[in-house]
């Protein structure tokens, strides 16, 4: 994490009127993984763009080594496969130079009926292989559920699944997702899982159709 703060600030001072870098990182935590993180703000000088911003910075340490006039010519002896658009900077730009670009590490890519999941993890000198290769396994739990959960959505729309009454929470969410996403289903959302499981029961009596509920706890 330091070595790529600090490579961010070398190569942002030349172009940057004012630049702010914490001193210490901070702890971000997620579902199901943890991280550590550093805002980074700066100003622009007038006669920079977003994309030289976005040139200055890819690849940073953590997807292109350091340094990089050594390590990127491995990369591309080493790895097997090609890395596509993984870990490229991905955004969007308008007339007035504004934009927002992110890293595409943790992302999906979808071909007809195949699915290929990209995560990676931050090698360095006294990293330990097999805790590394567990960890990259952990952050592809979130794709992975995304991917099991349309494919079960899928198959309860065949069964005739029309209607689900959810009641979200944190736990549920790729369900959610999944069903909200569908087209062949109508979504009816509830603060309450009591009020949420009457309402899929009057309206299943009703429609004299399967009502599916979604929560995130055993109510």
């Amino acid at each position: 994490h330091r070595v790529v703060v600090d490579t961010i600030r070398q190569r942002l001072q030349p172009v940057t009127d004012a630049l702010s870098i914490p001193t210490e990182p901070r702890l971000m935590k997620l579902a199901n993984i943890q991280h550590l993180y550093t805002p980074i703000e700066a100003t622009l000088t007038n006669d920079t763009h977003i994309l030289d911003v976005v040139a200055r910075l890819h690849p940073t340490p953590a997807l292109g080594g350091s340094p990089a006039e050594i390590a990127l010519p491995l990369i591309a002896e080493l790895e097997r496969d090609s890395r596509g658009w993984y870990g490229a900077p991905v955004g969007w730009i308008d007339h007035r130079g504004n934009g927002m670009f992110a890293v595409a590490i943790r992302s999906a890519l979808g071909v007809g009926q195949q699915s290929r999941f990209y995560a990676g993890a931050g090698i360095m000198g006294d990293s330990d292989p097999h805790s590394e290769w567990q960890e990259t396994g952990v952050k592809l739990i979130p794709n992975r559920n995304i991917l099991l959960t349309k494919i079960f959505v899928d198959e309860l729309v065949r069964g005739g699944l029309e209607a689900v009454c959810v009641a979200p929470g944190s736990r549920s969410t790729p369900l959610v997702i999944a069903f909200a996403e569908h087209p062949g289903i109508k979504v009816y959302s509830h603060i309450d899982e009591r009020s949420a499981s009457f309402f899929a029961l009057g309206l299943a009596l009703a429609s004299e159709r399967p009502v599916a509920l979604g929560c995130s706890s055993g109510t």
